[in-house]
C-alpha cells in the first residue's frame, strides 16, 4: 500500500515541473521578442538625446520640425528651436522624437 502512495507523490512533484516549464519557455520567448528589443531601442534613444547639438534638425513628439538654436536651463534640459519663419519655441529635451537627418538617411538606403 505504501508503494501506491509513493508513486502518487512522485507524479505530483513531476507534474509541478511539467507545469512550470511551459511558463518559463513563454517568458523567455517574450523576453527575446518584446523586452530585449525595447530596451535596446530605449538605449539608442537615450544616446540620441544625450548627443543633441546646435544645428541638428529634429522632429518633436507634437509633429513640429525645427532646428536646435540653443540649450536652455542649468542642466540644459530645454531646447530653443527655430521652427521656420522666425518662429522660436522652447521645448523639453525629452520631447524630441527623432533627428530628421537620420530619418532621411534611412529612407535613401
Amino acid at each position: 500500500m505504501d508503494i501506491l502512495f509513493a508513486n502518487q507523490s512522485m507524479s505530483a512533484a513531476g507534474g509541478f515541473f511539467g507545469t512550470i516549464i511551459p511558463f518559463l519557455l513563454m517568458f523567455l520567448i517574450m523576453y527575446f521578442i518584446v523586452i530585449r528589443p525595447q530596451t535596446k531601442k530605449q538605449k539608442e534613444f537615450d544616446l540620441m538625446i544625450k548627443n543633441l547639438k546646435k544645428g541638428d534638425r529634429i522632429l518633436t513628439r507634437g509633429g513640429i520640425y525645427g532646428v536646435i538654436v540653443d540649450f536652455v536651463g542649468t542642466e540644459k534640459q530645454k531646447l530653443l528651436i527655430d521652427a521656420g519663419n522666425n518662429v522660436k519655441l522652447h521645448i523639453a529635451k525629452s520631447y524630441v522624437a527623432m533627428l530628421v537627418e537620420k530619418e532621411n538617411k534611412k529612407n535613401n538606403s
